[in-house]
């Protein structure tokens, strides 16, 4: 008695944003029965690495996974690749914000995450509320000038690369 036939198709949208990483990837669907097994074709330029189902990577650009399922009595092996295209985002918002404030001026800092939304060096703006003075910098802190000494100021930090900004923190 011949083997039937089985097909393999995968649930899971091909573009994936770089703050989806460590998501779940969807089932795959297969006809029949047998346990669907998941792994990383090709890592590509993005990265990609599976532990069981969740799908990380370091940087954007692109990967293959594949589904797989055994042959069983009845049906026969299948398998069934998807390529992932990662896109680079914004970084994550900056957890948390020091200041130590000196006449006319604050120094800001803060601890930069070390994601960078997938898309190169990450640039941050610190800004004095109310008022709007700020200062820019690619490192983790950054002195604010034109203060009054006699206001009261919150600050906020906005975290940017190419692909886009954060909310200030």
């Amino acid at each position: 008695v011949a083997k039937l036939d089985r097909s393999l198709g995968w649930s899971l949208s091909s573009d994936w944003k770089f703050s989806d990483r460590g998501r779940t990837v969807p089932a795959a669907t297969a006809a029949g029965d047998g346990t669907i097994s998941y792994s990383v074709v090709d890592g590509g330029d993005a990265g990609c690495q599976l532990d069981g189902r969740t799908l990380t990577f370091s940087s954007a650009g692109s990967c293959v996974l594949r589904a797989a399922v055994p042959a069983t009595t009845d049906y026969l092996a299948a398998s069934a690749e998807i390529g992932v295209t990662v896109a680079a985002g914004p970084p994550p918002a900056v957890p948390e914000v020091a200041v130590t404030m000196g006449l006319r001026q604050a120094s800001v800092s803060w601890t930069p995450s070390a994601d960078n939304g997938g898309s190169g060096q990450v640039h941050y703006t610190a800004t004095a509320h109310p008022g709007g003075q700020s200062c820019e910098t690619t490192e983790n802190w950054c002195v604010i000038t034109g203060l009054n000494p006699k206001a009261a100021y919150t600050f906020s930090v906005q975290a940017a690369t190419a692909a886009g900004a954060t909310d200030g923190t």
